[in-house]
C-alpha cells in the first residue's frame, strides 16, 4: 500500500475532520486505512493501492456519482427533504432501507443511521435528527445533500484534498466549517444577508463521512457519536 497526503483537510476543523472520514468511507471497498500528521495543521493520510491523487480524486468522483440517487438521500415528506419527518415516516423509511441492504450493499442503512432515530422526538414531536444537522429556515438538509451530490465535481474534490480552499463555489453549506463562523457580535453589519460560498467538495466528503457517526437512542434523547453538550 501506498500513503496519501491530503493536506487541504486540517483534522482540527471538523468539515476536514469529516471529509478525510467521508474518503475513508468512499475507499472501503479498497480496505484504505487512515492515520494522522502533523504538518503544521492535522493531516490524514490514506494508505491504500489507489495510486496517485489523480486516481483518489477519481476515485472519490466514482464514488460520488454513485450516490446520486441513493435511497438514503429520497426521504420526502410534506413536500419537504430534511430529517424532520413524523417519527412513523422515519420508521417506515428506515424499514425498506433494511429490507433492500444486505451486507454487501449496505451504505444506504449506514448512512440513514447517521441521520436520526425514529425514537427520539423534538418539542414538536417530530424526528429529532443528528446533532450535526445544522440547517435551519428554508434549508433542507437531504436537498442540500442531493445537490452536492449532483453538482460537486472532481475539481472541488480535488480542492478539498490538495488546498487552498477558495470558497468561491455557490453550492450549498452544511455548517461544519470552523473558519466560516459569521457571529454578528463580531461583525459590523448582519451577516444573514451573505451569500455564502464555501468548499463542496468538502462538504460532500463530509457527509460521506456522517456514516461513522451514529445517530443513537439513548431514553428520550439521541446522542450523536462524537458529539456532547
Amino acid at each position: 500500500m501506498g500513503d496519501l497526503v491530503a493536506r487541504g483537510l486540517d483534522g482540527s476543523n471538523p468539515l476536514g475532520f469529516l471529509a478525510a472520514l467521508g474518503v475513508l468511507r468512499a475507499l472501503e471497498p479498497e480496505g484504505a486505512r487512515l492515520k494522522w500528521e502533523r504538518e503544521g495543521a492535522w493531516c490524514p493520510v490514506f494508505s491504500s493501492d489507489i495510486g496517485d491523487m489523480c486516481a483518489l480524486v477519481a476515485r472519490l468522483n466514482a464514488d460520488r456519482l454513485a450516490c446520486v440517487g441513493d435511497p438514503a438521500l429520497a426521504l420526502e415528506y410534506d413536500g419537504k427533504r430534511d430529517l424532520k419527518p413524523p417519527p412513523q415516516h422515519y420508521r417506515e423509511y428506515l424499514q425498506a432501507l433494511v429490507s433492500a441492504c444486505s451486507p454487501q450493499a449496505r451504505r444506504s442503512v449506514d448512512w440513514a443511521a447517521s441521520f436520526a432515530t425514529d425514537v427520539a422526538v423534538d418539542r414538536n414531536g417530530n424526528t429529532k435528527p443528528t446533532a450535526l444537522h445544522f440547517t435551519a429556515g428554508q434549508q433542507q438538509f437531504l436537498q442540500m445533500a442531493n445537490d452536492l451530490a449532483t453538482n460537486t465535481t472532481e475539481n472541488d474534490l480535488r480542492e478539498a484534498l490538495d488546498g487552498p480552499w477558495q470558497y468561491t463555489r455557490p453550492l450549498p453549506v452544511m455548517g461544519w466549517d470552523s473558519t466560516m463562523a459569521r457571529d454578528y457580535a463580531l461583525r459590523a453589519t448582519d451577516p444573514s444577508t451573505d451569500k455564502k460560498a464555501g468548499v463542496p467538495g468538502a462538504d460532500w466528503l463530509g457527509l460521506r463521512g456522517l456514516a461513522f457517526l451514529l445517530a443513537v437512542p439513548v431514553g428520550p434523547r439521541v446522542v450523536t457519536t462524537g458529539c456532547e453538550g
